[in-house]
């Protein structure tokens, strides 16, 4: 677990809420972040580069490896019976046969007027962009597919 400042984790997650909107391409690699000329994003490239700017913690790229990561360094939340899910909390997904992590998403927070807790995730077809998706409703979309949710920040005030 890794110990971050509130003022950072803010910071986070204002960057998360600015690339609302911005295109989703798989695969897509960012290298050049402080140009600040970010068109597009994949999951775990979006994750990356969240968690590296502002709090300065250093995840591998490729949602099945940031899975790994999490599992070392992280705390799972068991959703839903435990609806304690904090922003920059993580939720993993399968691929459609069950085989590989394909997919990472991050917890927003609760957000007003919509209700609930909501995820920033960028998104493939036929969204094709950073999003944001009902916590709620991702858990129903895609119950089976559900990998797990991971702490790995511990927000200090």
């Amino acid at each position: 677990m890794f110990k971050v400042k509130l003022a950072d984790a803010k910071k986070t997650l204002e960057f998360l809420l600015d690339q609302w909107g911005k295109a989703y391409v798989w695969g897509v690699e960012n290298d050049e972040l402080s140009t600040g000329k970010v068109k597009s994003w994949d999951c775990s490239e979006l994750v990356q580069y969240a968690f590296k700017l502002f709090m300065n913690i250093v995840i591998p790229d490729g949602s099945f490896n940031q899975y790994e990561f999490c599992k070392t360094y992280g705390h799972e939340i068991y959703y839903p019976l435990n609806k304690d899910v904090q922003p920059l909390d993580l939720i993993f997904l399968w691929d459609r046969d069950m085989r590989q992590i394909s997919h990472v998403g991050i917890v927003f927070g609760e957000m007003l007027p919509v209700g609930g807790v909501m995820l920033i995730e960028a998104r493939g077809k036929p969204f094709s962009s950073v999003m944001f998706t009902p916590l709620d409703k991702m858990m129903i979309e895609f119950n089976k597919r559900f990998a797990g949710i991971f702490r790995i920040v511990e927000i200090n005030g």
